[in-house]
């Protein structure tokens, strides 16, 4: 039989008998001592670096040696040893390097793994950071913090999940950590893995339980971030493990808000098929078909049209997607939406109409294509103002000259 006592009050720690002791040390390729030291370590919490086991004579065992009973053990537990900054930088470099026999032996002063450097940074966020698998292992057997956080509020699975190292991610989730601790921004793991793409990481994320829908501060949530970065794989697997495809920011942009901004077509299309709000607007009024017009996503525009999306829902200060096409001189948008149907004279609150804003700007052919659509030349704001005025005053002078050879009203040009 073998038998551990603490070395200081002679209470027993544990009684093994010879097939239990062969049970433990299991593994001999780490040495039965060490082997025994995680056993200990799992009955009295403290990690085997810390331990030393002493024979009746005095003599401590190393990790490798190999035991029988029956025979008696003394269990003494290290506090860790004194640390300076020089110490602490042995140990983040150790981790840093991947240097696992050196960090072994930082472990063994024993020191403490949970002491920082700059920025809260501990080691277990280096090995998180750099994708060391073992490194982090040895950490966490060392007795690491798995959710202590850095300065910024990150966690080494957030870490792990940023850089998109999967089997630490794993290894850290196997070890407990916090799959839903977010920074200070209220950034989770699972939604910097949807920022960065990391298709793997969010599905282990996922399959550990992560919330789906957990959003940051300003409510943009992972499937919002793996939209608006056009990673596809990921926005499907949101969606297909439940993702909320309309919840939206603080701002109101929804995911297909922002694949829309951003002309992610694919993105947009899945969302769509997924049943995601065609007309669903930012509380500015913008819609996506809006935010698609005004930047010139043709094909994002077409799909949204496809899919039934309002060409008349118009923004706060009442511009439609047709009149940011033709404020922006968006050509193959505005005749798509034209071709859809779009009110071509429809103002927004201050009278402008599409044609006025093209003149404005000198934008020579979308003017040409909402006059052979039927736009009114002559509609003119509260103020006065005509498209031919209004070109005229800004120099645009072929464009002038187009609408006075298509008979726009020149008095009412002078008038204003």
């Amino acid at each position: 039989m073998l038998r551990i006592q603490m070395m200081t009050s002679g209470q027993e720690v544990a009684c093994l008998e010879p097939e239990e002791l062969l049970s433990v040390a299991g593994d001999t390729a780490v040495g039965h001592v060490r082997a025994l030291k995680l056993h200990l370590q799992r009955l009295c919490g403290h990690s085997r670096f810390r331990q030393r086991l002493l024979q009746e004579d005095q003599h401590i065992l190393a990790d490798d040696a190999a035991l029988e009973a029956p025979c008696l053990l003394h269990l003494v537990i290290l506090d860790f040893a004194e640390t300076s900054g020089d110490d602490i930088d042995r140990l983040l470099h150790a981790v840093e390097a991947d240097e696992t026999t050196q960090l072994e032996a930082i472990l063994q002063r024993p020191q403490d793994p949970n002491l920082s450097a700059q920025h809260n940074m501990t080691a277990l966020h280096v090995a998180a950071r750099s994708g060391h698998k073992v490194a982090a292992g040895l950490l966490l057997e060392s007795g690491a913090g798995i959710d202590q956080t850095d300065g910024r509020g990150a966690t080494p699975l957030f870490t792990a999940a940023q850089g998109g190292h999967l089997e630490v991610a794993r290894l850290f989730l196997e070890f407990g950590a916090d799959k839903d601790l977010a920074t200070a921004s209220g950034a989770t793991p699972l939604l910097i893995a949807a920022l960065h793409g990391h298709l793997e990481v969010a599905r282990v994320l996922l399959e550990f339980g992560a919330n789906k829908d957990l959003a940051r501060t300003d409510g943009a949530t992972p499937l919002f971030f793996a939209a608006q970065s056009g990673h596809l794989e990921v926005a499907r697997l949101l969606l297909d493990s439940g993702a909320d495809k309309d919840l939206p920011k603080t701002s109101g942009a929804a995911p297909l808000f922002v694949a829309a901004q951003e002309g992610h077509l694919e993105v947009a299309r899945l969302l769509l098929e997924s049943g995601a709000d065609k007309d669903l607007a930012k509380t500015s009024g913008a819609t996506p078909l809006f935010i698609a017009a005004e930047r010139g996503h043709l094909e994002v525009a077409r799909l949204l049209l496809e899919f039934g999306a309002d060409t008349t829902l118009a923004s706060a200060s009442g511009a439609t997607p047709l009149f940011v096409a033709a404020q922006n001189g968006h050509l193959a948008v505005a005749r798509l939406l034209l071709e859809f149907g779009a009110d071509k004279d429809l103002a927004k609150g201050d009278g402008a109409t599409p044609l006025l804003v093209a003149a404005q700007n000198g934008h020579l052919e979308v003017t040409r294509l909402l006059l052979a659509s039927g736009a009114d030349k002559d509609l003119a704001m509260p103020s006065g103002a005509t498209p031919l005025s209004i070109a005229t005053r800004n120099g645009h002078l072929e464009l002038a000259r187009l609408l006075r050879e298509l008979g726009a009203d020149t008095d009412m040009a002078k008038g204003d």
